[in-house]
């Protein structure tokens, strides 16, 4: 019998714990196929009650950048592209003529290498939505380049 007593207040204990519990909020993927170099693909953890969100950005496995999302476009460090060059074989044979482009100016031009994810549309009332896109910039030497695009990632 006391065993039965106890049932509501251990009831409304469990009830109160999932209502004051934050929410997890939603995800959305995307991804599309950059040629030579695989496949690149944004998460996007949303909740629409704070407005916000953070997105986690991979290129052929690796994950290339983790931030909260904002409009307009974010471009990979010149760390990260390096990180890129040693860890996809199709760019490993440019390292070289990039380390000397370093060498004589500081900086791996974007004209030359650039990888850059764009976010357009963004809003949060009454949903969530936003478009996204990698524009790639992929070893661009004597106006040959092995890849200079933009692919769609899709919208939320």
């Amino acid at each position: 019998m006391r065993s039965l007593s106890l049932l509501p207040a251990v009831l409304i204990l469990l009830c109160s714990s999932f209502l004051i519990s934050p929410s997890l909020g939603d995800m959305w993927e995307g991804c599309a196929t950059i040629p030579d170099i695989g496949d690149a693909c944004i998460e996007v953890d949303y909740e629409t009650t704070n407005l916000t969100a953070t997105i986690t950005f991979t290129i052929a496995g690796h994950q290339v950048l983790q931030q909260s999302l904002s409009a307009g476009s974010v471009c990979l460090d010149q760390d990260t592209l390096l990180l890129l060059i040693t860890e996809i074989p199709a760019l490993e044979e440019y390292a070289p003529e990039i380390k000397k482009i370093i060498s004589a100016g500081g900086l791996i031009p974007v004209d030359v290498f650039s990888i850059c994810l764009v976010t357009s549309g963004v809003t949060f009332t009454p949903s969530f939505n936003a478009c996204f896109a990698v524009d790639s910039t992929l070893m661009c030497f004597f106006d040959k380049c092995l890849y200079k695009g933009v692919n769609d990632l899709g919208c939320a």
